[in-house]
């Protein structure tokens, strides 16, 4: 009965937890192909039962314990990968949503290693003309 109450309320709660991850521009079309997914469930877990029904024995008892267990505890490692959604403002474009849980990179992640090369430092100018020191000559590299 347990088990019953707690897929009852995870089916409650992904329509909730869905609707927060999707954007506005396509969240209509993404709840429905969420909810058509969730219902693949649904129509093979008969299935699973009759397959261990059809093997018998202590393994056919096991058998779709061992799958509906294993499919629940998949679902919650996988779930851990979903952004947070606390305080957070949702989405509302598709670009929002490719951002969304995103950390952003600062300028120290971008700089974490400069190399610089300067050609003809070797030696002075001898006139604001010597090409070796415009700065389209003087190159970074990072």
């Amino acid at each position: 009965m347990l088990g019953k109450v707690g897929s009852a309320a995870a089916f409650a709660i992904i329509y909730v937890f869905s609707a927060e991850l999707y954007p506005t521009v396509v969240r209509n079309a993404a709840m429905g192909a969420s909810s058509c997914c969730a219902r693949v469930g649904s129509m093979i877990a008969p299935y699973i039962t009759a397959a261990g029904d059809d093997i018998g024995g202590p393994e056919g008892k096991a058998m779709p314990l061992l799958i509906f267990g294993s499919a629940s505890i998949l679902a919650g490692v996988v779930s851990l990968w979903l952004p947070e959604t606390l305080n957070q403002k949702l989405p509302e474009t598709m670009e929002d949503g490719e951002q969304f849980g995103k950390v952003p990179k600062t300028v120290a992640d971008e700089f974490t290693s400069i190399e610089v090369k300067v050609t003809g430092a070797d030696t002075k100018p001898n006139n604001t003309t010597d090409k070796r020191y415009q700065p389209e000559n003087m190159v970074a590299k990072m």
